[in-house]
């Protein structure tokens, strides 16, 4: 990660795009790890033996598919610590569609609050795409990366452009529109935008790399369900934040409502839109404070057909797009630790119910 300004940023606004993705490109090129690793995945007679190998001789990658193993999507009773068995869990054609992307994932980390706090949210987005993929008959797989890697340009940008970014982060309170025009002021792009090209660029589906592109207008009125979904996704979840951190389920109706409205998203309806969105943070297990109480307010809500109002809606509320409450999300210590313990916090929520 880099604290000094990066050179490109001393080129015309009109030239910098191009600039920032080319040292981008430069730095998340595929590594002949990752290449024999997406090789040994693609043949119908793949072992578990060499794959497992070749992760072992990426650390980063290696802690990327544990992660990915201690999703709630992947049924486990036991937190999974063991490279073989977190292979078996995937399985070889899912590991094969993620390889890029997680290995994209892992060159871009950095241990600052704001990396942390993309990274969580991005956990987020990626379990309510999945879940929104099979209602829209989309490939969950291709949704779940879409979700993964939604945030992948401003992790890059922010790996490249610390200080700079820290700024815009700042100034936008972390709202991802607000983000994205100070992106274009000061990148000459934005980062959905950034991720989109260089996901492209890396190899990864059209599919995965253009739905990431979608903007919060173009979600409006685009015919691309996966980018509709990926764009509905990365915001449902801030919206998520926002009102666990406000223990509002004001917040949360109005914020998943407007969202809804704004994509065209009538499938499910939105009680279960809503529940779906609330469930999703569970299992991704943020550790924010009024999570439970705001499930047990929604179960409320959906059995007595009421909506009682839990404080006074914040302007996030009234509009998603806008910046949300002053915060500061504490890393829990890295998403390693977030999604280890997911899956165990979900069946906790669910039973105590």
């Amino acid at each position: 990660m880099s604290n000094s300004t990066p050179q490109w940023m001393q080129l015309d606004i009109e030239q910098r795009p191009q600039a920032l993705l080319d040292d981008l490109a430069g730095s998340a090129k595929i590594s002949p790890t990752i290449q024999k690793l997406l090789d040994l995945t693609q043949r119908p007679d793949s072992l578990i033996r060499p794959v497992v190998e070749t992760l072992s001789k990426s650390p980063s990658l290696a802690a990327e598919v544990l992660k990915i193993a201690n999703c709630p999507i992947y049924a486990h009773d036991k937190e999974v610590m063991d490279l073989k068995r977190a292979v078996v869990l995937i399985g070889m054609q899912e590991l094969h569609a993620m390889a890029a992307g997680l290995s994209m994932l892992a060159m871009f980390s950095s241990e600052n609050d704001i990396a942390c706090t993309m990274r969580e949210t991005s956990v987020v987005s990626a379990t309510i795409a999945r879940q929104l993929a099979e209602r829209y008959h989309e490939d969950p797989v291709n949704a779940f990366m879409c979700g993964l890697l939604c945030e992948i340009g401003a992790l890059a940008v922010n790996h490249k452009d610390s200080e700079g970014y820290s700024k815009i982060w700042s100034k936008s309170n972390s709202s991802p529109s607000g983000r994205f025009q100070l992106e274009s002021e000061r990148y000459g792009i934005a980062s959905e935008v950034t991720g989109g090209r260089l996901l492209s660029l890396n190899g990864l589906p059209l599919t995965v790399s253009n739905a990431i592109k979608i903007s919060f207008e173009e979600a409006a009125i685009t015919d691309n369900i996966l980018g509709k979904i990926t764009c509905f996704s990365r915001f449902a979840a801030y919206v998520l934040v926002d009102a666990g951190m406000m223990k509002s389920r004001e917040i949360l109706e109005t914020g998943i409502s407007r969202l809804a409205e704004h994509m065209n998203i009538k499938n499910p309806p939105l009680p279960d839109l809503i529940k779906l969105c609330l469930d999703a943070g569970m299992q991704a297990n943020l550790g924010l404070r009024g999570q439970k109480d705001l499930y047990e307010d929604t179960l409320d809500m959906q059995n007595q057909q009421t909506k009682p109002v839990i404080g006074k809606p914040s302007k996030r509320a009234l509009d998603p797009t806008k910046p949300p409450p002053s915060r500061h999300l504490k890393p829990v210590f890295i998403t390693l630790a977030i999604i280890a313990v997911a899956a165990a916090a979900g069946v906790y929520f669910f039973l105590s119910q």
